[in-house]
């Protein structure tokens, strides 16, 4: 599997990368983008070795997308993982929020987000940034567990002033379905 698909999974999976309380923005009707909608292949796949990974969004309720991550593995075995969450779109750019429930606790995984015609640009968040601002006390949460607890308006000043670091840098996927906006 390429470095980028491995990004990918360790945010799905819950590894040390950054979560967060709140949301960026609440959920609501408008926070689905049928841009998103269809289906999007990882377009860092050079190797013969690597594993494909395709992504593929649809609406769920209230504003709600539904996000299926299929991954056929060199081993024949296909993985599916079915994830919801909504989209922000903020003064620091837009965003994805993933939804995780576990041991009944809800928090939130974000990636920065860009369309351009049949590209998806997923980016994400730099785990770094976040460390240090965790142990400055810039941002207020558990570093082991990387829990961010500040209000979404604080995230995403610190997001701002954070500017280009933020990210760390980009999983370029494209359009395998038709465009439905």
């Amino acid at each position: 599997m390429n470095w980028m698909a491995s990004i990918f999974l360790v945010i799905v999976l819950g590894g040390c990368y950054p979560n967060f309380q709140q949301p960026l923005t609440p959920l609501s009707v408008n926070s689905y983008d049928p841009c998103l909608s269809g289906a999007w292949l990882l377009g860092a796949i050079d190797n013969e070795d690597e594993d494909d990974l395709i992504l593929h969004f649809g609406r769920g309720d209230g504003g709600e997308f539904e996000l299926v991550s299929t991954s056929l593995k060199q081993s024949g075995r296909l993985e599916v993982e079915t994830i919801f969450g909504h989209v922000s779109k903020t003064r620091a750019g837009n965003f994805l929020n993933f939804k995780e429930t576990k041991d009944d606790k809800t928090f939130y995984y974000v990636l920065g987000f860009s369309l351009l015609d049949d590209q998806l640009l997923l980016r994400p968040l730099n785990t770094s940034i976040f460390s240090e601002a965790l142990k400055s006390g810039r941002l207020k949460g558990d570093e082991e567990t990387a829990m961010i607890i500040n209000s979404p308006a604080e995230v995403i000043s610190f997001f701002e002033e954070a500017g280009t670091g933020l990210f760390t840098d980009e999983m370029s996927f494209s359009r395998l379905s038709k465009k439905l906006c």
